[in-house]
């Protein structure tokens, strides 16, 4: 029986772990799709109705906001798995992390030594946070 309870916590453990990973994901995508809605510049001319009907039919604009409600969707199920106070620093932390990692990929974005170094302390305040 305690085997059984034992495997039962691991599972939902790793089911957790991710649920956390999907909405990061879904987080750093959304931010993406922003970032390439961004670039195309649709507010170059102001906020008017035509950049309205424009960000209407936006392939990245709906992209972000589909990815952020499954993110924010996800997140309510996490938030009531885990303490606030460390699965907020978690979550933030590896979006940071893939952040970082996805725009030089996406965008050419360099990383600098100043951005390694956020990155090292920011994956050592992780796993003291976890210890």
């Amino acid at each position: 029986m305690l085997r059984n309870k034992k495997r039962r916590n691991m599972i939902d453990y790793v089911y957790n772990i991710i649920l956390l990973l999907l909405a990061i994901l879904c987080n750093v995508f959304a931010q993406l799709s922003i970032k390439k809605l961004a670039n195309a510049n649709p507010f170059s001319k102001g906020l008017h109705a035509k950049t309205l009907t424009v960000l209407a039919f936006n392939t990245y604009f709906w992209s972000a906001i589909i990815l952020y409600f499954i993110a924010f969707l996800i997140s309510i199920i996490i938030y009531r798995k885990f303490p606030l106070s460390v699965i907020t620093p978690v979550f933030m932390s590896l979006t940071f992390v893939l952040i970082l990692i996805v725009s030089n990929i996406a965008f050419g974005e360099s990383i600098t030594i100043k951005k390694i170094l956020g990155l090292l302390f920011t994956i050592i305040g992780i796993t003291v946070l976890l210890l």
